[in-house]
């Protein structure tokens, strides 16, 4: 069994994590990664060399990396196991993978095997949730006064882009369907929550060949303060600048911030996204096998 160890995830306390894995899997094969994208770089190369198990350890943008390594690989029977120490960990709650280590184990050790959607990305992978707008502009300038602000580096996020986030323009193809707007956010996903439980695709699903789109108009940037705690319970839907289509492809052309699985991602003009219906094994605790969110 390989781990891929995210260091900055979560707390940063990832040498306690690691005497916890070696303590748990004495025979386990520990790689620490050492900048972004590494991950992917090391699970494709474990993946060729037929290790059948690669567990990420970190939150949601390090499951995506490990499995976008897996999908470029040679090798079809490996499978994505998570150990989930990362701040939001959505995916992991989707799968019924609990926060808590000795469930993560045992999960690993006993659980079954899953097959589960993936969302294409141009030429990368979406597990769980892209999105384009406001929300993004949150998580990056979040990521940036991290240091300065600490613990309360979001919330500094959150009024900073009150003030100052700009509704994008977008042309938006949805299958055979074509709209075109000003919008504040547009979430592509392929599960329910994102943003450590913010239901913002209610009615998503990792295994249901479909893509579910979140789309909210522009709307002043005040009330969107408004609108983040009803999608917190997935209520949003009843404000009218809000709708969902379920789609296999969607296609969406805008100059806006994008961001997949809480990475942010270069600012490119074109984001196509499809379906890959059941093209990613993972491991999921033994009572889980049917009802993923």
């Amino acid at each position: 069994m390989d781990f891929i160890v995210n260091p900055a995830a979560g707390r940063g306390d990832y040498m306690r994590t690691i005497g916890k894995i070696k303590s748990r899997f004495t025979d386990a094969k520990i790689i620490i990664t050492k900048a972004p994208g590494d991950a992917t770089v090391i699970s494709r190369r474990l993946a060729n060399e037929g290790a059948d198990l690669l567990v990420a350890v970190g939150g949601d943008g390090s499951a995506a990396e490990t499995a976008a390594g897996i999908l470029t690989s040679e090798n079809k029977n490996a499978r994505l196991g998570i150990l989930p120490v990362g701040t939001g960990n959505d995916l992991a709650r989707s799968l019924g993978i609990k926060e808590d280590l000795n469930f993560a184990f045992e999960t690993l050790a006993r659980g079954n095997c899953k097959n589960i959607d993936v969302i294409r990305v141009n030429d990368g992978y979406c597990l769980n949730i892209a999105s384009l707008g406001m929300d993004t502009e949150i998580v990056a300038y979040q990521m940036k006064i991290k240091k300065t602000f600490k613990k309360f580096s979001y919330y500094a996020s959150i009024i900073k882009n009150i003030f100052t986030f700009k509704p994008f323009e977008a042309k938006i193809r949805i299958d055979d369907q074509e709209i075109s707007g000003r919008f504040t956010l547009a979430a592509i996903a392929n599960g329910e929550r994102y943003g450590r439980g913010v239901k913002i695709a209610p009615g998503a699903r990792l295994d249901d060949g479909l893509i579910l789109l979140c789309l909210i108009r522009a709307m002043p940037n005040i009330k969107m303060a408004f609108v983040f705690p009803k999608a917190v319970k997935g209520t949003h839907g009843t404000l009218p600048e809000v709708a969902f289509y379920p789609a296999k492809r969607i296609v969406i052309e805008a100059d806006a911030l994008a961001g997949i699985d809480g990475n942010i991602l270069p600012r490119v003009k074109t984001h196509d996204f499809s379906i890959l219906k059941g093209a990613l094994t993972t491991i999921v605790p033994f009572d889980n096998r049917e009802e993923l969110i």
